[in-house]
């Protein structure tokens, strides 16, 4: 049996005089049905229902058989009969064929009613695809397996005004969620630092998506014994940093943090329990005798520098979602703070959070103005190292520092760390009058640190020697030495402004430390906590 030639597309043209193929009046108006079909209503659907039927109806009984219907089906490698409607409709819309001429021969006199709204769907949908696609992908996507590929693709056909604007629109919603990157988890652990910080965690969302809201946290006075913190007020507005209630990977996020505590807790924490049962005496004795933060339960692990946004993640159910359905950003954003503040929300299922900074920390940031400002003199009457000419803390002192601090620091952890302290100058005047063997006893009065974050650690100044500007210039030194000198986070190969940041973390009701961040240059970043975590 000889097939006859297939006609080419101007041969079809030329012979098919009952449909114009030239027609480029609108299909459809964009609002001849609801582009969300979750606010369509039920007495629409009820309405359109009984007119699709009559068109598929048509298209079964009668449609598919006429010669024309016939013809076109096989120009466009479409097979008939058939028992499906929207197959056809999508091989009319991306050809160009969706006249309402072809529409009537396929679907009857009421195709408008019936299947209008669907070929509308179809034009939106294949607007999306060949801006989101190239020539090939958007084909692909069209292509009926196993031998019905679509021959060729046109612009959408005759496009309405209105309809290219809704188009956009939607366009650039699902734009701006493309943009937002699916954020990455990163995580520094040892759990041998125990009463240390043993994790710390960076995500990705921290630079896009942080975002502050206002906060009322009492502040109960300090004791002036064990820190260098004077009494706070009671009460004060702070600001608590949280990520974007509306970030668009809140989950993945989720994801990511219970994956890394699950790494933790089945690779890596029972090796460190093993080690902590074989010290146990040694390690409840030494613990036992000092005032410092209790270290963590042994199948349990200390996070610090934690994004508060990071940790209001892990709460079971967002506060907004509880109370606060369709409420506007403001509430939400309030809704989380007061759950965070308050200690009320219940976390995930499967871990414990034994503690967490209700009343976080405020983190600083201090640029190369600061850091790079060049070598100090310390003030009159003081000095930046001891009568021997040593600078910074020295070993000897590890246990005087341990003394005015409740963060635990080791020995081994000091001995590391670069820093400043400042001695009394006057003490060299005196020294003809101590006793045998006490010329060496000489105290710093003042002292900072950098941690192995690089961040401006343990700053303290003794109590008798407050008002003397010592803390903003010991800070300073310790920052100067430990970028600039020795050089231990910054290479001097990038010169840029960020290139040397130091960071440090205050308690948000320790308004006299603050205010010496503040005067030093220090600018706030974002709140952090320290928080404990068990995976049950």
């Amino acid at each position: 049996m000889a097939l006859s030639p297939i006609p080419s597309e101007h041969d079809y043209q030329r012979s098919s005089p009952s449909m114009d193929w030239s027609d480029q009046s609108p299909v459809a108006s964009p609002d001849c049905f609801p582009a969300n079909p979750s606010s369509t209503p039920l007495d629409l659907l009820d309405t359109w229902y009984p007119q699709y039927l009559r068109c598929t109806q048509y298209f079964l009984e009668q449609g598919q058989f006429s010669p024309a219907v016939l013809s076109l089906a096989a120009f466009l490698n479409i097979r008939l009969p058939c028992q499906r409607l929207r197959r056809y409709i999508r091989r009319l819309v991306v050809t160009g064929h969706d006249s309402p001429e072809v529409l009537q021969a396929f679907f009857g006199a009421g195709w408008a009613g019936g299947v209008g709204c669907v070929v509308q769907q179809e034009r939106q949908t294949y607007l999306f695809t060949a801006k989101s696609s190239g020539w090939a992908a958007t084909k692909a996507a069209y292509d009926l397996a196993p031998d019905e590929q679509t021959p060729f693709l046109r612009p959408l056909r005759a496009p309405a005004e209105a309809e290219l604007r809704l188009a956009e629109s939607r366009w650039k919603e699902e734009e701006e969620e493309a943009d937002a990157e699916e954020p990455w988890l990163a995580a520094y652990i040892d759990l041998h630092a125990g009463r240390e910080t043993q994790v710390v965690i960076y995500s990705s969302a921290e630079a896009t998506a942080s975002t502050t809201i206002d906060i009322d946290i009492d502040h109960p006075p300090r004791p002036r014994s064990h820190t260098n913190a004077p009494p706070s007020p009671e009460t004060g507005a702070d600001r608590l940093s949280l990520l974007h209630p509306r970030h668009p990977h809140p989950q993945t996020i989720r994801r990511q943090l219970l994956a890394l505590f699950q790494h933790i807790h089945t690779r890596l924490l029972p090796a460190y329990t093993a080690h902590l049962a074989a010290t146990a005496t040694a390690t409840a004795t030494a613990t036992a005798k000092d005032h410092q933060l209790a270290p963590p339960p042994p199948q349990a692990f200390l996070i610090g520098n934690l994004h508060t946004g990071l940790l209001a993640l892990l709460f079971a159910v967002p506060p907004h979602h509880q109370n606060h359905a369709g409420a506007g950003l403001d509430v939400e954003r309030q809704e989380w703070g007061k759950a965070y503040t308050s200690g009320s929300a219940a976390f995930v299922p499967g871990i414990k959070v034994h503690r967490y900074d209700r009343a976080p920390y405020v983190k600083y940031l201090f640029g190369r103005e600061v850091v790079c400002s060049g070598a100090a003199a310390a003030p009159a009457g003081f000095r930046f190292h001891t009568r021997e000419g040593r600078r910074g803390v020295q070993p000897e002192h590890f246990a005087l520092v341990r003394s005015r601090t409740v963060i635990p620091r080791s020995d081994a952890t000091l001995a590391m760390l670069p820093g400043a302290a400042v001695y009394v100058q006057q003490q060299q005047q005196h020294a003809g009058t101590v006793g045998a063997g006490e010329e060496d006893a000489e105290d710093p009065v003042a002292w900072a640190f950098l941690g192995p974050d690089g961040s401006l650690a343990t700053l303290h100044v003794e109590a008798a020697y407050r008002g003397h500007g010592l803390a903003g210039r010991v800070a300073r030194e310790a920052m100067r030495r430990g970028m600039v000198e020795d050089g231990r986070w910054w290479t001097g190969e990038d010169d840029t402004e960020t290139s040397m940041l130091v960071h440090t973390n205050v308690a948000m009701g320790n308004g006299a430390s603050r205010r010496v961040m503040e005067k030093l240059g220090g600018r706030v970043g974002w709140t952090v906590t320290w928080t404990v975590v068990e995976m049950l």
